[in-house]
């Protein structure tokens, strides 16, 4: 299971990263807030970032006040008060601070939409190392929000994120060029996709397969798109339980008997089981309870038992995933 603990500690660690180089004195000095929040002691946690950052005027205190508001540790979601606290970080210079702050802008949070003001405090986020802030400024230039539109600009900016590493950014160079579906800019789609599923991205696999399976920009290949799906299905991402269970049950029937190997018969139970647990979608939650009931009814019963111990293991082990990057 994605423990809440783990995710705490791994924002906790990117923001000590992309503070350190202005402030290490100040990441230093939350060490024992730092260490409360990562054993979700959140009440004595934000009371010791508030008299740091009050106190202080420390840079990583005030950034984590606002991230306890923006996810919720401990208390409600408080979007608006998220962004007061990014503002107060922002001020001294913390890259993802002026990156979140340029997003309480754009979505006009605290304060009306300011599209200019979004763009720069994205530009800052990004001078200071953030470089996936470069892909939020590029949709801006790209749908000409707040700047003179230029979506040669936005294409560049954000691939100059992507270049960086950023797996958000090659996700959304992606998306741009499969947006534009011509043939250069889907084969763009596809280098881009298939660059961030080599660094594991499970929203990646499942894009990439969604171009296999549909023969966008590529020649269709079902087989190949089953096993993308299944790769971004194996991490929890959502999404691609239904696929996967569809591309195995209909999978090619045994010639003589009509019925599908053990291999997919077992893995038809297993991502149609996963994909009922998951869907919300009512029509397709009776799709697949219809498959469920065709599947059982030539699976040999002493199968049941393994495969719904493996399944519970799977969904447990991702029960706080989420369904994008």
């Amino acid at each position: 299971m994605f423990k809440k603990s783990i995710l705490l500690s791994a924002m906790l660690l990117l923001s000590s990263v992309l503070l350190k180089n202005a402030h290490a004195n100040g990441v230093a000095a939350t060490h024992k807030a730092d260490t409360l929040l990562a054993n979700e002691n959140y009440d004595q946690a934000y009371a010791e970032y508030l008299r740091i950052g009050e106190q202080k005027q420390n840079p990583s205190a005030l950034h984590t006040l606002a991230l306890f508001h923006d996810l919720g540790w401990g208390r409600s979601v408080n979007k608006e008060q998220a962004c007061l606290w990014y503002e107060k970080a922002a001020a001294l210079n913390v890259p993802l601070a002026l990156d979140s702050l340029g997003n309480c802008y754009e979505q006009g949070i605290h304060k009306n939409v300011d599209n200019f003001r979004a763009a720069e405090l994205y530009q800052q986020s990004a001078d200071l190392g953030h470089h996936y802030s470069l892909c939020k400024l590029a949709k801006l230039y790209i749908n000409g929000q707040g700047v003179e539109r230029n979506a040669e600009k936005g294409i560049a900016l954000c691939r100059q994120s992507a270049e960086q590493g950023s797996i958000t950014a090659m996700l959304q160079l992606a998306d741009i060029h499969l947006a534009a579906n011509t043939t250069t800019s889907l084969e763009a789609a596809l280098r881009w996709y298939s660059n961030a599923a080599s660094y594991r991205s499970a929203e990646a696999e499942y894009k990439l397969a969604y171009m296999l399976l549909t023969g966008k920009g590529v020649k269709q290949d079902p087989i190949e798109a089953r096993e993308w799906f299944e790769k971004a299905a194996s991490k929890g991402y959502h999404p691609a339980y239904y696929q996967t269970a569809l591309l195995y049950f209909n999978a090619p029937k045994h010639p003589d008997t009509g019925l599908w190997t053990e291999q997919d018969l077992a893995k038809s139970y297993l991502w149609v089981s996963a994909a009922i647990q998951r869907s919300s979608d009512k029509t397709q939650r009776e799709g697949l309870d219809n498959m469920l009931v065709k599947v059982k009814n030539v699976m040999p019963s002493t199968w049941e038992d393994s495969l719904d111990h493996k399944l519970k293991i799977h969904l447990d082990q991702y029960s706080q995933q989420i369904t994008s990057q």
